[in-house]
Formats: structure tokens, sequence, C-alpha cells
């Protein structure tokens, strides 16, 4: 399932993207509160957070500057113990999986780096731009660059998006990422048992929950404000799947 923008082309992630996003939303989602008696020494790990600005849509658009000696096409071998578990995106949440997706997933926004800085910056990759909050950051408006593609010429549409996020709620999906599932129905993700088989059967998500008002517009209603939405839309899941 190769997704190609011909004309504007934000540029392609780094094997960074996913451990960026998880990161930035999981620093977002922390809090002191608790009432202890105080610090306390561990020994685990602490992590560094990094500094990742949200690009505007100029920064948004392409084409990514050439690589010096790249070529289009050929073969990418990869040696490693064991095969994949998933290379379905709904279910990629692993280091080797998620360098491997990248090959042929997009998804609604992604990582652009600086060669020189090594700093990183969220811009649109399927969207526009990382998206348009309104009422209090409980609504976010993504709209698709024009001219998106699938490998085999047909177009990419805001159903397919739909496609994409509504399939996370199938049984079946039981590895992937669940912050843009849980923000839209809770942490029960009550939407499992009301698209028993999601899409495939006709059913869908509330228009109040998740909209499609066009082919190139998503939108997305949470009962609260979430700032970290543009971070968790550039995970492997929130791409593009069309319902055949």
């Amino acid at each position: 399932m190769t997704t190609m923008t011909p004309k504007k082309n934000s540029r392609r992630a780094r094997t960074y993207t996913v451990a960026l996003a998880a990161g930035a939303l999981a620093l977002a989602g922390c809090s002191s509160g608790g009432g202890g008696s105080g610090p306390k020494e561990s020994n685990e790990p602490k992590m560094e957070s990094q500094d990742v600005t949200l690009g505007t849509a100029v920064d948004s658009t392409g084409p990514a500057k050439e690589l010096p000696g790249a070529k289009k096409g050929g073969t990418v071998t990869v040696l490693q113990r064991d095969t994949f578990d998933h290379l379905d995106p709904g279910q990629i949440y692993v280091s080797d999986e998620l360098i491997a997706q990248t090959l042929y997933n997009r998804t609604l926004t992604n990582y652009q780096f600086d060669d020189k800085t090594g700093k990183a910056k969220l811009v649109g990759d399927l969207a526009t731009d990382t998206g348009k909050s309104s009422d209090g950051g409980r609504t976010w408006t993504y709209t698709l660059k024009d001219g998106l593609k699938y490998e085999d010429g047909s177009p990419i549409t805001s159903k397919d998006v739909r496609q994409a996020v509504e399939r996370l709620y199938a049984p079946y999906q039981t590895n992937g990422p669940t912050y843009l599932q849980q923000w839209l129905s809770g942490e029960g993700q009550k939407y499992r048992k009301a698209l028993p088989d999601g899409p495939y059967k006709g059913k869908h998500l509330p228009s109040s929950v998740l909209d499609t008002p066009d082919d190139k517009t998503i939108v997305f209603h949470f009962d609260q404000p979430r700032a970290e939405v543009p971070f968790a839309v550039a995970m492997p899941n929130i791409s593009a799947v069309p319902p055949g």
C-alpha cells in the first residue's frame, strides 16, 4: 500500500518517528500530582525530551530536497533474526516494523529533520499541515493535499483515512497504538462493540466523533481538549486504507 504525493511530498520520516510521537504524548500526559512524601531515588533510566516544533503549511509542502546519489526503485534487504509480527499499519508498534512501514505507509503528519542541527519538526504529510484546532482544542480538522494517490494510481480521499481509523476498532486489532481511539471513544473503546466488523459492514463512527464532510477533509471531535493530536496522527495507524 504505497501512498505518494506526485507534486507535494513532505520529507520521508526517519526511524525516530513513532519514538518521538510516543515520547511527546507521554510527556504531555505526565503530571506531578499524587501527594507523595517527596522524590524517591530510582534506578530507572531517565527520559530526556527533545524539542519538536510544529511546522507550518509551507514547511509541509514539497518536494523534499534530493539526496545525493539517491535513485528510484531498487530492493531493500533486511537481515534480522525473527520475522515481522505485523506489517498492517494498524498493528505496528515496535522498532523493526516501524522502520519497514515507512517504505509503504504514509500518515497525516510526519517528522522533518534538519540535517545540520538534527532538530525535528512535525509537519503535514498526507495533510496540508499539522492540523487546525477549534472549540478549545476539542475539534481537530485536517485537509488532505492535492494529488495523493495509491501505488495503483487510485486517489486517496478522506474516506480512506476514516477507514484506517475505524478498522482500529476491529477485534483483531490488538497491537498498535490506542491514543486516538481512546480519545475518541473512552478508555473502554466502546465502539469496538458498535463496530464489530467496523466499516466492512457499512457501519461508521458517528459524525459527531469522526466526520468526513468532503473528500479532502477529516474532522476529529473529542470530549475534552487534546493538544497532542498532531503527534498522535503521526503514528503509523493513522494513515489511509482503501475500503476494499
